[in-house]
Parts: C-alpha cells; sequence; structure tokens
C-alpha cells in the first residue's frame, strides 16, 4: 500500500500539475548498504506497479517493490523536501523530484 501526506500531495500537484503521474526509482546503493530513491515524472513501462493515491499516480518497478519492505509513505516537510518511509523506519530524507523536461 502506497500513501500520499496532504503535504506531499499539494506539492507534488503544485510541481507537476492535476493528475501527475510519477514513479518511485531506486536510484543506487550507499557504501552503509541503504537504497537511495527519488520521484521522476516519467513514462510508464509495462512492468510497473500501479498505485494511485487521489489524483495521482505512482508507479514503483517490482524490483524496488521488494525493498521497500511493506507499506510506504510519501510525506513532505519543508526543511526537508520529499521523505519515504516505510513502517519501521525513514528510508531517504530530501528525496529528489525530477520533472519531464517538454
Amino acid at each position: 500500500k502506497v500513501t500520499i501526506t496532504n503535504d506531499a500531495n499539494q506539492q507534488l500537484i503544485n510541481v507537476l500539475g492535476e493528475e501527475p503521474i510519477i514513479r518511485l526509482n531506486q536510484i543506487r546503493t550507499t557504501v552503509e548498504g541503504q537504497y537511495e530513491y527519488e520521484l521522476a515524472q516519467v513514462e510508464q513501462s509495462q512492468k510497473d506497479e500501479i498505485f494511485k493515491v487521489e489524483a495521482i499516480t505512482i508507479l514503483i518497478d517490482p524490483l524496488v517493490v521488494n525493498h521497500l519492505d511493506g507499506d510506504i509513505v510519501i510525506d513532505h516537510k519543508k526543511n526537508y523536501g520529499f521523505i519515504l518511509k516505510n513502517s519501521y523506519e525513514i528510508l531517504t530524507f530530501g528525496m529528489k523530484l525530477n520533472k519531464a523536461s517538454k
């Protein structure tokens, strides 16, 4: 299950417009073995799992879903940016949002 907080929802719509489609990407593994993630405005891939949260569509690669370990929450805080957390821990602070260029 994917949840988007009201703050994150509003920020995504402010930046990307109404009914955005975003993908949660795993971009690299840190030296400590932690994964880093980003949000990106991209086209849907056939293998993506699709999560619809209100007006926002979130695409997640099935391999990434396996690493997330349960339900996830996408939040946004003014001083930290986007935050990805699961039931146990905060996974990423200051997650980047890559907007598609037109």
